[in-house]
């Protein structure tokens, strides 16, 4: 840091003495000076070069223009670049690879796709040969941008121009597919092997592979690249170790997750919080509400890490669906000593005396979070829940009352499916046949109604003798449908 710091106060120091003896045909004094104050990060002063320039009447070079541009790019300043690249031409000079590339290089860090793509586009309009670098950093604005789709285009174009591609684009590639809603999976596989095909192989391009199957819940695919890059003699850190994690627990192994956790205290790495949220979750899929404790447990004893809203959700869920209610409110209470009254966690721990039948619990935990934030604040995630937790207990009127308190008073979003499922079954468990299908039809209104709900309303017709909209509705009734209803009367359900 002290070298990079005298490097450009020497620069400063030369620009004043150029200045002072007003030394005309100071070309290369310039240039070094802005080099100086490009590799130091200071874009401030390498522009200031250039004007101090353009005033003593001295016509800069493509060279020197890169070098301010580039000065521009790394402090994520893609707006001026492209205005110096347009200036750059206007002085009859020709931009070339490398000016571009600085200002696609500064728009993937501000995460501007859309410029980084016309740039490149335009590298081709005026006849020039697209780099490596020009690729890797249009595909890395693409990936970070999650536009999988021009990132997979950009890689087959930069494999038919038949560049020699490392390792480090491979790598953006299999990330941007990997970051899909989990569609592209396969083809981030495809991108690997490729890789692989040519002996690259590093521990990014195997955690991205790792990551790219995560998205695409394939934990057998996972641990097979896993055990590749063990084989390769690549040795994994903690982005590989809890991308192998996520993806087993998404595929619900988590008893995987647990030995991958024991794997990564033998390897001494890092402690983490992302690793440890990992196993929470995966804890909760164990059904074994200890297990979610001991992990919160061990957390806690951690002293570098603090338990955050992901954690504490966890580990409520996870009492919530051993039945454990009181652990889950008590949990709830230890959160409020650190974070803040929040969403994700009250909605966890309505979730728990939903489970639980805890309705009147469930309502003052709904008026607790509502009193401590702004009034009306719980979300519609909130809402469900609590309403469940009524619907469980067949108390079809406090059901009803929260579906007309939220649409009263929330401007966030609309009732969904779960809403009125619901507050039709805690009508339906009291026998309120006219209130179940009077929901149905407002529910029929918005467009949101399921399978469940339409067997329910079946239901309804029957018990309620309304024949004339029975046979409506069986019209409607798919076998899907048909089927859950008599599993419903089956089991008893319908009340």
């Amino acid at each position: 840091m002290l070298g990079r710091r005298l490097r450009w106060e020497q620069a400063l120091a030369s620009v004043a003495d150029c200045q002072k003896n007003a030394l005309q045909g100071a070309l290369l004094t310039y240039t070094r000076a802005i080099s100086a104050f490009d590799k130091s990060h200071r874009w401030q002063h390498a522009l200031a070069c250039l004007e101090d320039l353009r005033v003593r009447v001295v016509r800069a070079d493509t060279i020197l223009y890169n070098s301010v541009i580039s000065a521009c790019g790394k402090s994520g300043n893609w707006q001026v670049g492209l205005s110096l690249l347009e200036a750059l031409q206007k002085e009859a000079l020709e931009a070339d690879v490398i000016s571009h590339n600085a200002i696609i290089s500064s728009c993937e860090r501000s995460n501007q796709w859309t410029v980084a793509l016309e740039l490149f586009e335009h590298l081709h309009e005026v006849k020039l040969q697209a780099s490596l670098i020009s690729y890797s950093a249009a595909v890395s604005a693409c990936q970070k941008s999650g536009q999988w789709q021009a990132a997979l285009s950009l890689f087959f174009d930069a494999s038919r121009d038949q560049l020699q591609l490392d390792v480090v684009f491979y790598s953006s590639a299999i990330s941007a597919c990997a970051d899909s809603t989990g569609s592209a999976w396969p083809m981030a596989l495809a991108i690997f092997r490729s890789a692989r095909r040519q002996s690259l192989g590093n521990v990014v391009l195997f955690s991205a592979a790792i990551s790219a199957c995560e998205s695409g819940s394939q934990w057998r695919l996972a641990l097979d690249v896993f055990e590749e890059q063990q084989s390769s003699g690549v040795e994994g850190d903690l982005i590989t170790y809890c991308a192998l994690m996520s993806c087993s627990e998404k595929g619900g192994q988590w008893q995987m997750c647990f030995n991958v956790m024991d794997e990564i205290r033998a390897q001494g790495l890092p402690e983490s919080l992302v690793a440890y949220n990992v196993l929470l979750t995966a804890a909760v899929r164990s059904h074994f509400w200890p297990n979610s404790l001991a992990v919160l447990e061990a957390l806690l004893d951690v002293p570098c890490l603090s338990a955050d809203v992901v954690t504490y959700s966890a580990a409520i869920a996870g009492c919530g669906a051993g039945s454990q209610w009181q652990k889950a409110l008590r949990l709830l209470e230890q959160s409020l000593a650190t974070l803040a009254p929040n969403a994700v966690v009250y909605s966890a721990a309505i979730s728990s005396c939903e489970d639980a039948s805890q309705w009147q619990h469930a309502l003052r935990l709904l008026d607790d979070y509502e009193r401590e934030q702004d009034a009306n604040s719980a979300d519609l995630v909130m809402y469900n829940a609590a309403i469940s937790a009524c619907a469980e207990s067949a108390h079809w009127l406090h059901a009803l009352s929260l579906l007309t308190r939220y649409e009263d008073h929330s401007a966030a979003a609309p009732v969904n499916a779960r809403t009125g499922n619901a507050a039709m079954r805690a009508c339906g468990l009291a026998r309120r046949w006219e209130q179940s299908l009077a929901l149905w039809e407002q529910m029929e209104m918005r467009a949101e109604t399921d399978v469940i709900m339409l067997s329910m309303a079946v239901q309804a017709c029957v018990v309620g003798v309304r024949f004339p909209e029975l046979l409506t509705k069986l019209g409607q009734l798919s076998g899907q449908a048909y089927w859950h209803l008599l599993e419903q009367q089956s089991s008893g359900k319908t009340g």
